[in-house]
């Protein structure tokens, strides 16, 4: 039965999806709203949390799906854990319009040594694999200050606090309008990737499929994958 359901003629319905900070303010609201439109009648609950806790609650079954922008830890807490890649996320330098670099095209890794960073805590996903790629490349930096916000490592940025490492569709709209720069790092490419969640171990809803069917329309590899619950599903 829910393999065949027609969400279209659902009174009603609804879902939860959890998501990394980033994928949560710049990509969800997005698609939610898109989602939305095309079924007025279903609801997407979100929020907002770190990868591991989003592993975490898949398996106990508190949320849908889950779209996260960390790596995975491979252990036990992973089995079961349906994973499906939806696009690398280049990690851009960002500055503001007073520093030295404003214009700089490119950038390599051993500039960065001896810069003032403005990052994100020193527990955070973002941070800690920011750190390891430091380290393996031997670059040493300062840090000015810590947030845990991406809009206010933004705004401290443009301020001329120091530089950042953001993804390109957090910076979009502030390089657009001229307040910060994105500058590429060219020797040692920075870049995280999007990746869809499940649990493997659950029958996802026929709601929970038409969103991630949505999401194909975005990431139109998707209907390659061979997703079982995403080639298998009716939604006409």
């Amino acid at each position: 039965e829910a393999a065949i359901t027609d969400v279209s003629q659902l009174a009603e319905g609804q879902m939860t999806v959890a998501a990394t900070p980033g994928i949560s303010v710049y990509y969800l609201p997005d698609w939610m709203q898109a989602f939305r439109a095309a079924y007025p009648n279903l609801t997407v609950h979100s929020r907002t949390d770190i990868t591991p806790k989003i592993v975490d609650a898949l398996r106990a079954g508190k949320i849908d799906v889950g779209l996260v922008e960390g790596e995975l830890d491979n252990g036990p807490a992973a089995v079961g854990i349906g994973v499906v890649e939806l696009e690398n996320v280049e990690q851009l330098v960002v500055v503001g319009p007073s520093h030295p670099w404003w214009g700089r095209e490119s950038l390599v890794c051993a500039d960065l040594n001896g810069q003032t960073f403005v990052m994100r805590p020193r527990n955070s996903q973002t941070r800690l694999w920011l750190d390891s790629r430091f380290q393996a490349a031997g670059t040493v930096i300062q840090i000015a200050a810590e947030f845990d916000n991406v809009e206010t490592i933004k705004r401290a940025v443009a301020n001329g606090m120091g530089i950042s490492i953001l993804p390109g569709y957090a910076i979009a709209a502030e390089v657009e309008a001229g307040s910060l720069a994105a500058i590429p790092v060219t020797d040692k490419p920075l870049q995280r990737t999007l990746k869809l969640l499940w649990n493997e171990e659950n029958r996802l809803t026929p709601v929970c499929r038409a969103f991630v069917r949505h999401l194909a329309g975005y990431f139109p590899h998707l209907k390659e994958t061979g997703i079982p619950f995403l080639a298998a599903a009716v939604d006409r």
